[in-house]
C-alpha cells in the first residue's frame, strides 16, 4: 500500500511539475477562430516525444507523432506527416514545427508552423 501512495504521489507531481512538460495538453491553434488540438508529451531529460491530434481539411482529425527538446522553459517539437493543410495549398508531406515557452502559470504559449500563435493548458490542473 506503501508502494501505491508513492506512486501515486510521484505521478502528481510529475503531472504538476512545471519543469517537465509531460501530460496531455489542451492546445487553441489561433487563426481565424480557435482550434481546440489535444497534444500528449512525454520528457526524458530534455528530449521529448508525442502526439498531435491534428484537424484536416476533410472534417476528420489525425494523430501525428511528433519529437524534440524542452531546455531551459522552451519547447521545440518537429514531424514530417502525410497531411492536406489549406495554409500549404497543397497535399502530400509537410514538416510541421511547434515551438513555444513554458509560462510562469504553468501553460504554454508559442507559434505552430513559425507563423500560428498557440496557447496551451495542461488538463488535469498543474
Amino acid at each position: 500500500m506503501a508502494k501505491l501512495f508513492s506512486i501515486v504521489l510521484t505521478l502528481a507531481a510529475i503531472a504538476g511539475d512545471p519543469a517537465t512538460v509531460t501530460g496531455v495538453w489542451q492546445v487553441g491553434l489561433q487563426g481565424d477562430h480557435v482550434v481546440p488540438v489535444g497534444l500528449e508529451l512525454k520528457q526524458d531529460g530534455t528530449k521529448v516525444t508525442g502526439r498531435i491530434l491534428m484537424p484536416s481539411d476533410h472534417g476528420d482529425r489525425r494523430e501525428i507523432e511528433l519529437a524534440g527538446s524542452f531546455i531551459d522553459g522552451k519547447l521545440t517539437l518537429e514531424s514530417t506527416a502525410e497531411v492536406s493543410l489549406k495554409m500549404h495549398d497543397r497535399d502530400g508531406k509537410t514538416k510541421l514545427k511547434l515551438q513555444g515557452r513554458m509560462e510562469k502559470d504553468g501553460t504554454m504559449s508559442g507559434t505552430f508552423m513559425d507563423s500560428m500563435p498557440w496557447t496551451a493548458e495542461r488538463l488535469g490542473g498543474r
